[in-house]
């Protein structure tokens, strides 16, 4: 039976445009051209751009199809097959989204930028693979940029298998690696320690999210319950009612 790994909708999505802006930034120091064959053609970029703005509009279906033409107009581009494993593995589908990314890594096995990685990791996670999902996330510690969002997976994996000093520990890793985009990280290190009913560290977390992003409905709840968890009833109402407000605000 497969497993559905708890992740934020928009983690992967965010991990592969922010790859996208960082390759066309052509920032990737560590590798050159000759070691890494993932260099895209100019009929595969112009792929590229559209299939980010399908994902983008959260077209996943369209772009999946443009993922497969433009593995057909280059068949050596890694970063052709990584794409679509990425869809695939976004819509659900682990066994097909496995084979797709391990033909990108065989192409290019130190391939540098983390969304493939995540992607890959989470397709084995779902089908009962864990072992090789986080042999994947330690090797993509090792060849990556974006490091923070590796670490924001694995400390949901660990989550997820209850171990959960390892959980926060690597959580803590991803806040500290990318202070100003761990505001996602500080609700999930919450979260965790929610489930270990330390529910005052639980609130610093969710106090600090806030801090990132006070609009955000789901960071009230979050504390909301911790509140509630803590016998503090009075302000576990006013964060519901904040909550319940941002979300009929975001309705309009």
């Amino acid at each position: 039976m497969k497993r559905h790994f708890k992740k934020s909708p928009s983690l992967f999505l965010s991990a592969f445009l922010t790859a996208l802006a960082l390759s066309n930034l052509q920032n990737i120091e560590a590798h050159n051209e000759e070691t890494f064959p993932s260099k895209e053609t100019d009929v595969c970029r112009r792929y590229s751009v559209k299939i980010e703005d399908l994902l983008f509009h959260h077209q996943d279906q369209q772009a999946l199809v443009l993922a497969g033409q433009a593995i057909q107009q280059d068949k050596n581009c890694a970063k052709a097959y990584m794409r679509k494993g990425f869809i695939l593995a976004n819509l659900d589908k682990p066994e097909e989204a496995i084979n797709f990314l391990r033909s990108g890594f065989k192409l290019c096995p130190n391939f540098p930028e983390h969304w493939a990685w995540c992607a890959l990791a989470q397709a084995l996670f779902e089908v009962h693979q864990e072992k090789q999902a986080f042999e994947v996330l330690d090797k993509g510690l090792i060849h990556a940029s974006g490091k923070h969002f590796i670490y924001d997976v694995r400390a949901r994996m660990h989550a997820e298998m209850n171990n959960f000093d390892l959980s926060i520990k690597d959580f803590t890793t991803a806040i500290d690696t990318c202070p100003d985009k761990s505001k996602g990280d500080y609700r999930s290190r919450g979260l965790t320690y929610m489930r270990m009913h330390q529910y005052q560290k639980a609130i610093s977390d969710f106090d600090q999210a806030i801090k990132y992003d006070s609009k955000n409905a789901y960071f009230y709840t979050s504390r909301s319950k911790a509140y509630e968890a803590l016998g503090k009833t009075q302000r576990a109402k006013i964060d519901a009612a904040e909550a319940k407000r941002l979300s009929t605000v975001d309705e309009f």
